[in-house]
């Protein structure tokens, strides 16, 4: 995989790489494409991904901190709430401890969220299908699609 990119690179062709694998996104793609259930999710540069989405730790029950943009994922106890978060600005409320996250993170993130939200700038994403388009079934003797794909499309573009 290495060498592979790094012959892409020096050539300056597109590589269009696709993978459930998502650690391995983060070592060889600059540019993250999310695609769940045939809706683009997420479509940004890795860095500008990377900077601002956090996890962010605060006390339990609470709603999210002033600077969030959304909120990706959500657990609480009666001790604290951990959130994925995609913010607007940095978060200056002192109960909230903020620890950086992983492309996979932030991959995941989107792909379990139930419903597309508007993304940042820098970032694009596709509207929620019609319910129409969601309850479309496969012909007979068809295998399904698969319901998920996630795709990284590196900067030092090349093809497959």
């Amino acid at each position: 995989m290495t060498t592979l990119m790094a012959r892409a690179a020096e050539t300056g062709c597109t590589v269009l790489f696709s993978s459930h694998v998502v650690a391995e996104l983060e070592r060889v793609c600059d540019h993250l494409i999310v695609i769940s259930k045939s809706v683009l999710q997420l479509s940004s540069e890795t860095d500008a991904l990377l900077s601002t989405h956090v996890r962010l730790i605060g006390p339990g029950g609470a709603d999210a901190p002033a600077g969030v943009d959304a909120v990706l994922e959500r657990a609480d106890s009666r001790a604290q709430t951990i959130l994925l978060a995609r913010l607007a600005r940095p978060v200056a409320d002192p109960r909230w401890e903020s620890r950086p996250v992983t492309v996979e993170d932030i991959a995941l993130g989107y792909l379990t969220r139930p419903v597309p939200q508007a993304l940042g700038q820098g970032t694009r994403t596709a509207p929620e299908p019609s319910g129409e388009a969601q309850a479309r079934e496969e012909p007979p003797g068809q295998p399904p699609a698969p319901a998920v794909r996630l795709t990284a499309v590196p900067h030092e573009e090349s093809h497959r």
